[in-house]
């Protein structure tokens, strides 16, 4: 079977800041199942303006960032750098990067579960989000943004 390309691919993923704590179990905690950390994500994307083509996605991803928790805290900034693959209108890049967003949230990922393998507490894999609701929301809260600007 012959496999059609992705209209965008993924040419370079890059770390750009990784910080990961273990934050002890209370005693009366002790042989217990970790809670599930409450997770944070955030993304921007960033068009070249030297080539069309290309476009720079960063991803923000924490996890008990306060440290309420026993288990791990940790944020991760992570980049990617993304080509299409053919030349198209907005609308269909917009459409497209519904693929770059999980490519870079896998690899990002990937790199906090080799990190965390060697912890206190194993392997951390971090759950897939709902990619269409991360993108409702980055349009809410653009949209209310403009609105705001325009009655400054």
């Amino acid at each position: 079977m012959e496999v059609k390309k992705a209209p965008i691919d993924i040419k370079k993923f890059t770390v750009l800041s990784v910080h990961l704590d273990a934050v002890p179990v209370p005693k009366d905690h002790q042989g217990k199942k970790l809670p599930e950390p409450p997770i944070d994500i955030d993304f921007s994307v960033l068009n070249a303006v030297e080539n069309e083509r290309l476009t720079k996605v960063v991803l923000k991803v924490g996890a008990n960032l306060k440290r309420e928790l026993p288990g791990y805290s940790f944020q991760i900034v992570c980049e990617g750098l993304f080509e299409y693959t053919e030349k198209m209108p907005p609308e269909e890049r917009e459409k497209a990067l519904f693929l770059a967003l999980p490519i870079l949230f896998h690899s990002g990922r990937g790199f906090l579960l080799n990190l965390t393998a060697a912890g206190v507490y194993g392997p951390f894999n971090l759950p897939m989000p709902d990619i269409n609701e991360l993108f409702a929301r980055k349009k809410a809260v653009a949209a209310a943004g403009s609105a705001k600007k325009g009655t400054a």
